[in-house]
This record gives C-alpha cells, structure tokens and sequence, in this order.
C-alpha cells in the first residue's frame, strides 16, 4: 500500500543497487589503501631520522634568515607556478606601493621646501598650488 510518503527505511532500501554500492566500497578501500600507504611512508621517514623531527635550515630573507622557504621541496609540481606566480604578484605590489609612497614623500618634501607648509594646507583641503 503506498500512502505517497517516504520514510528514511525507503530512502535507503529502495531502490538498492549492489553493483553501485560494491563500487563506492571498492573506491573508499582504494583510497584508505592510499592513506594507509601514505601513513606508513611518513612513519619510515621519522624512524630514519631517529625519530626526531628534521629541522629545516631558515634560508629567507637573505640578508637575516628568519624563515625557511623553498618553493619547488614545499609546494606540489602541479601548483609550483601558481604558487610562484602569486609570490612574483605579491612583490611586484608590495615594491610598487613602496615605490609610491617614496614618490608621495617626495612631493610634498618638494612643495614644503618651494612653498612652505602653508602649500601642503591647501593640496590637502582640496586647492591646488597655482590655481
């Protein structure tokens, strides 16, 4: 007798496939497989280096070494130039805004020393030196 509501047993019941549900079974026992691997590979690599965990040598930046930093050992080959296309990214707008704010002292140095601070009152209340 159907009463046109399901119930959570009929959801999980009907219809049932067992050729799909003996593939997710075999897809989830492939990739514990692969974990479990991946366990025991990182458990060898510690017992190799005693036990202790290896201290990576700080080489960044060069001029004071505070962190360690090496792109193509932390990063996957298939995210290598991603990651290094944002760094690239980063510093070029960091060098930029740096560049500005050098540019922006600059100026007003300029106007103080050309037309004293009185100059520097009217560029920042909206009026122009000369006009």
């Amino acid at each position: 007798m159907c009463t046109g509501r399901r119930t959570l047993a009929d959801t999980h019941t009907w219809p049932y496939h067992p050729q799909k549900r003996e593939k997710e079974l075999n897809k989830r026992e492939k990739e514990l497989a692969k974990k479990e691997e991946e366990l025991r590979r990182r458990e060898q690599a510690v017992q190799e280096a005693g036990g202790a965990v290896v201290k990576q040598v700080k080489n960044w930046p060069p001029c004071y070494p505070i962190i360690h930093h090496d792109i193509p050992a932390d990063i996957p080959d298939q995210f290598t130039r991603a990651v290094r296309g944002a760094w690239i990214a980063f510093w070029v707008c960091c060098r930029v805004r740096g560049v500005t704010l050098c540019m922006c002292v600059c100026v007003l140095y300029w106007m103080w020393c050309t037309h004293g601070w009185s100059c520097t009152h009217r560029v920042f209340s909206g009026h122009l030196p000369g006009t």
